[in-house]
């Protein structure tokens, strides 16, 4: 890219090992063994930012050429630049060497099925995977920038229902992700029969009544709640007023007994990484600190904007948020006086206007503190700011999601939309 004309050229490679088993409505989908590699090449002219990717290695000469006249035909960016390098933490215990063989995935994923489906003849599998995965991935530039991470990592995934004649529960799941093959397989029938139990309790859900009162979140509708944040903080949607933080730092933005701190160095983590995508060293950033909004997420181009280091987030969210504890989970259900527990949340949770509405998946109805019964044909209806505002309990508990172990959350002050004849 140099010899074709760039002032500033960048080159990332990411090479991707995946052993994967599906199955779909009780039976086994599909069994295979991939091996891919990507480059990325990125190139600077004259302020001007051109990206090309490809995996195709015998097009890796051409695409330098074509990245190289992208940058060309683009608009001049005074904030078009690659990073400058820093020097890299290294994070332990993100590869495991495993040598794992198609067999032994496909008995991983007979085993979480066969679990599921012996525990009650009642429950059923609508999807389920496991995978494992290997990754290596380099970067450099012409600016300094050098480094590279190897990761490995294993992940199942169970969705599931349970039915009795024509009574059918809510769709539900569980997903677990790690670094280990041997120690995240060992959590499949643990997982699998938890999963059967819930869903079967959960038959003959009712309605819940129309009330104001306590949501109980559960760790995959924190993670929702957390996507909505992660687009108020991305500092480009600041920086072009799309988000209803800006200007809020060292600003109240949330419950006192809220703090949110980003933390991608956690060692033996498969959602931990020492880098992002462009090759910017991360660290441990405090993004809300008992309610109080103290950080944006910057990549290279919105630092720059603001002559300021990114803060190691070029994909626009946080790599691995925590959320401080307050309480034990039982501490939190007890202190329900009368409330909903959301195990999934089936709608909208809209950063732009604040909207929350959508319907309860696997949820319960809350009465001083005791799950009274499941619920079915039941709204959860709020402002996303408001909500931030009442959350009144972290717990200690935590559970995996695709984005990190998160807590549950008890937020008061929500509007239940269920039976009006059930009263108010």
């Amino acid at each position: 890219m140099k010899k074709e004309g760039a002032d500033q050229a960048e080159v990332s490679c990411l090479r991707s090992s995946f052993r994967t088993v599906t199955f779909e409505n009780n039976l086994l989908k599909s069994l295979h063994s991939t091996t891919e590699t990507t480059w990325r090449l990125r190139a600077v002219v004259e302020n001007r930012l051109g990206s090309f990717s490809t995996n195709r290695p015998e097009q890796l000469l051409s695409a330098a050429r074509q990245v190289v006249a992208m940058a060309r035909a683009s608009l001049p960016d005074p904030y078009a630049v690659l990073p400058c390098p820093q020097p890299v933490q290294p994070v332990p215990g993100l590869f495991h060497k495993q040598e794992v063989d198609l067999k032994e995935v496909l008995q991983a994923g007979c085993q979480l099925v066969e679990t599921f489906r012996k525990y009650d003849r009642r429950v059923s599998v609508d999807s389920a995977s496991v995978e494992v995965t290997s990754s290596e991935v380099a970067i450099v530039s012409t600016r300094g920038v050098k480094a590279e991470e190897r990761r490995s990592c294993t992940q199942y995934f169970l969705m599931g229902l349970a039915a009795e004649g024509t009574t059918v529960s809510s769709f539900d799941y569980r997903f677990n992700a790690g670094v280990s093959w041997k120690e995240t397989v060992a959590k499949i029938q643990e997982d699998a029969i938890q999963l059967a139990s819930e869903l079967t309790r959960s038959l003959g859900a009712r309605t819940a009544p129309v009330f104001t009162g306590d949501v109980l979140l559960s760790p995959e509708t924190v993670a929702d709640f957390i996507s909505a944040l992660d687009f108020l903080i991305n500092a480009r949607n600041v920086q072009e007023r799309r988000s209803r933080f800006a200007g809020k730092i060292n600003q109240p933005v949330a419950s006192s007994c809220l703090t949110i701190v980003d933390k991608p160095l956690q060692p033996g983590l498969p959602w931990s990484t020492s880098f992002d995508s462009e090759g910017v060293a991360t660290r441990t950033l405090t993004v809300v600190e008992k309610g109080v909004l103290r950080a944006y997420l910057y990549d290279t181009y919105a630092a720059v904007r603001e002559q300021r280091s990114s803060t190691g987030h070029a994909d626009g969210q946080m790599h691995q948020p925590t959320l401080e504890a307050t309480a034990s989970l039982k501490e939190m259900q007890s202190a329900v006086r009368r409330g909903v527990l959301v195990r999934r949340f089936s709608g909208n949770i809209s950063p732009i206007n604040g909207v929350v509405s959508g319907l309860v998946k696997g949820g319960w109805y809350i009465e001083n503190g005791q799950l009274l019964y499941p619920i079915t044909d039941t709204m959860l209806s709020g402002d996303f700011f408001q909500m931030l505002k009442k959350v009144v309990a972290i717990s200690r508990e935590t559970e995996p999601t695709p984005c990190g172990y998160l807590p549950y959350m008890l937020v008061e002050g929500v509007t239940i939309l269920g039976d009006e004849d059930k009263g108010t």
